[in-house]
């Protein structure tokens, strides 16, 4: 009798582990937003399209200035713009959420993938009244700009494995990042670290 193999689909595998992340942030999505996020999950495993924002061979999107992509995007003739949008959110919110860390050595902040990843969503649904689409492809759009930190936050959790205590200059980064966001993942990283987050106001803190 041959051994018995036990698989699991992308789709289940990532299903599972959104459920347990909103468990986490005691949080509730639209069923419909949860399934797009579970379907972005499994479209980037594929690491071409996690780096890249249309082919493999274009610049990292590390390394691609984001707002051009959006001029671009809005130039473009309609259908490359419906898609090159849907892409920059897509992109946006998987990296914000896989690479936030990514995020803590560099000058500039994770907040920029945050703000061009609403924006572009806001535009799409924009588009999409334009072409007269049905209301509910409209406001899914909506749903993701609108939820845009949470589902970070979701993606973060589904990505995060334990990786031990942080340098010094990452406490420091996070901590600047919890006391913006208040993310309730940031502040369990920042106590297993040994830091208790008090929260404070930006303008105090200056």
């Amino acid at each position: 009798m041959e051994p018995t193999t036990l698989l699991i689909s992308p789709q289940a595998f990532f299903k599972d582990r959104v459920a347990e992340a909103m468990i986490k942030q005691k949080v509730s999505i639209d069923e419909s937003l949860e399934h797009y996020i579970v379907n972005l999950l499994c479209e980037f495993i594929d690491p071409k399209k996690a780096f890249h924002l249309v082919d493999e061979n274009e610049q990292s999107i590390f390394e691609t200035p984001l707002a051009l992509v959006y001029k671009a995007a809005l130039e473009a003739p309609l259908n490359e713009r419906t898609k090159l949008l849907k892409r920059l959110g897509d992109t946006s919110l998987y990296v914000s959420g896989y690479f936030g860390d990514y995020f803590n050595r560099k000058a500039f902040s994770v907040d920029y993938f945050i703000s061009l990843g609403q924006t572009a969503y806001l535009s799409l649904a924009e588009q999409m009244k334009t072409r007269h689409s049905e209301d509910h492809v409209i406001r899914m759009f909506q749903l993701l700009a609108e939820n845009f930190y949470t589902l970070v936050e979701t993606v973060s959790l589904v990505s995060e494995v334990d990786q031990g205590s942080v340098k010094d200059i990452d406490i420091l980064a996070l901590y600047d990042r919890w006391t913006r966001t208040h993310s309730e993942r940031l502040r369990k990283k920042l106590e297993d670290n040994g830091i208790s987050p008090i929260p404070v106001s930006i303008k105090n803190a200056q």
